[in-house]
């Protein structure tokens, strides 16, 4: 008897082999489990089911917390204060002013946010430590930007808005100017401008 319960028959000659054989000595037919009594893929399926249920009930408590959520948010969200900006951008002049004594030259390019560029809702404002630059305009047509104020104004709807200080242009390419960026200011470039600016000792 216990013979025969470790016997099972090929399933492609059905001649008699071992249960625990891995091929048919007679047709040489691998011997597998059916894919039902593998342990490997019961417990897959078994995980994907989990994984399934779990993700749906997420989906539902987000649902419900963004609806909360929605409720409050205009109650909630208010304009940063003109003294907040102006001590997040000190913060930013300060960590600046290190950066350019390993760089000569600091180049600033519209809609490249690299060393100096931070941006928001509308520009990209870069923050280069004050002083005086004499400014190089690598632009191929005629460029230039605004210098304004670290701080903002409201206006008379309430909102917030720039100070500008000064407006520089460039009538060509390959043309330097000295220029002084004051302290609690920062550069918005013209479209397509591209500019190096070397600090004059």
């Amino acid at each position: 008897m216990s013979n025969k319960s470790n016997m099972t028959n090929c399933k492609n000659c059905n001649w008699q082999i071992a249960k625990v054989a891995k091929f048919c000595p007679k047709c040489g037919a691998k011997n597998k489990k059916p894919f039902y009594k593998r342990p490997i893929p019961i417990i897959f399926i078994y995980f994907i089911f989990m994984a399934f249920v779990g993700a749906m009930t997420d989906i539902e408590g987000i649902n419900s917390n963004i609806i909360n959520d929605s409720n409050t948010t205009e109650s909630t969200v208010q304009e940063p204060s003109s003294q907040e900006i102006s001590s997040n951008t000190t913060e930013n002049n300060t960590v600046l002013e290190e950066n350019i004594k390993e760089k000569e030259i600091i180049n600033l390019k519209f809609n490249d946010i690299g060393n100096y560029g931070k941006k928001d809702n509308y520009n990209i404002r870069c923050y280069i430590p004050s002083g005086k630059y004499n400014v190089t305009c690598n632009s191929e047509t005629s460029s230039g930007f605004f210098i304004i104020k670290n701080e903002k104004v409201k206006n008379s709807e309430g909102k917030l808005e720039d100070i500008i200080i000064e407006d520089i242009r460039f009538d060509d390419t390959n043309i330097t100017k000295e220029i002084e960026i004051p302290q609690d200011t920062h550069i918005v470039l013209f479209a397509s401008s591209d500019f190096n600016f070397k600090k004059i000792e």
